[in-house]
C-alpha cells in the first residue's frame, strides 16, 4: 500500500477533517492532481477498477459498474468512520491477493498556481468534487498542500495568503474561549449544514469568509470575481 495512504489510514485527523471516504476521495483527487501539474505521477500501488471489480464478487454486486470503490464499501457499514476503517481491510486484503498491484496510468493536467487551483474549485465544483461541499473543497485543498509539501515547491503568494486566511479565522471568527481549526470553526458556523445550495451552508461560508478576508488584505479579486452572483459568490 501506498505509504501516504498508510499514514492516512492509521492517522486519518492528521490529514483529513474527519475518517470518511468522501473525504479520502477529495484528498487523494487534489494530491494527484497536484502532482500531475508537476509533470509527476502519483502509484498509488493498486488500480482502483480492479479493486472496484473485486469488490463487487466479493459484495456479490450487480449493476455497479457506475459507482465507486468507496462507494461501494459505504453501503456495507452505517457509520463513515466504520467504512472508513473497512475500506483499509478490505484493500490490504485484495492487495494481498493480488500477486502484484498494476501501475496508476499517468495523468497529464495543465499546471496551475494555488490561486488557480481554488478559482477552478468555485468555478468548477462537480468536476473536482463531484459536488459543492466544504468537506471536499477542505479534503481536496489538504491533498494539494500535502503534495505540494512531499515535491518540495516553493511557497506562492497565493498558497500564503491562504494559510493567513486560515489563521484569521481562527483569531476572528472563533468566538469562542478555546481555539478551533479553522474548518471546524466553519463547519460550526454553518450549523452543520454542508449543501452548495444553501446560502448558511459551510460551502457558501467558506467563499463568504475568504472575499471578506481578501478584501480586508485589498486583494478583493483573488480568490473569485467580485460582484458575481449564485453558489460561487454568496453574500
Amino acid at each position: 500500500m501506498h505509504p501516504l495512504l498508510i499514514a492516512i489510514r492509521d492517522n486519518p485527523h492528521k490529514y483529513l477533517p474527519r475518517p470518511s471516504l468522501k473525504s479520502l476521495a477529495a484528498f487523494r483527487e487534489g494530491y494527484s492532481s497536484r502532482f500531475a501539474m508537476e509533470d509527476h505521477n502519483v502509484n498509488w500501488q493498486y488500480d482502483r477498477r480492479d479493486f472496484h471489480d473485486w469488490l463487487s464478487r466479493q459484495f456479490q454486486l450487480k449493476f455497479a459498474e457506475s459507482l465507486a470503490d468507496s462507494t461501494i464499501v459505504e453501503s456495507f457499514f452505517a457509520s463513515e468512520e466504520g467504512a472508513f476503517q473497512n475500506y483499509f481491510v478490505l484493500l490490504e486484503e485484495f492487495l494481498h491477493l493480488e500477486s502484484r498491484a498494476k501501475q496508476s496510468k499517468n495523468q497529464i493536467l495543465e499546471n496551475q498556481n494555488f490561486v488557480q487551483t481554488l478559482m477552478s474549485l468555485r468555478q468548477s465544483p462537480a468536476l473536482y468534487l463531484g459536488y459543492p461541499t466544504f468537506l471536499g473543497c477542505y479534503s481536496y485543498l489538504r491533498g494539494d498542500e500535502q503534495a505540494h509539501l512531499d515535491l518540495g515547491l516553493p511557497p506562492d503568494e497565493g498558497r500564503e495568503i491562504f494559510h493567513n486566511f486560515q489563521e484569521w479565522v481562527e483569531k476572528e471568527k472563533n468566538q469562542a474561549g478555546q481555539k478551533r481549526p479553522w474548518f471546524k470553526v466553519i463547519e460550526f458556523w454553518s450549523g452543520g449544514i454542508d449543501c452548495g445550495h444553501t446560502a448558511s451552508g459551510a460551502w457558501s461560508l467558506f467563499w463568504k469568509w475568504l472575499d471578506q478576508y481578501t478584501k480586508l488584505i485589498g486583494k478583493e479579486d483573488l480568490f473569485g470575481v467580485a460582484g458575481g452572483a449564485g453558489l460561487n459568490n454568496p453574500k
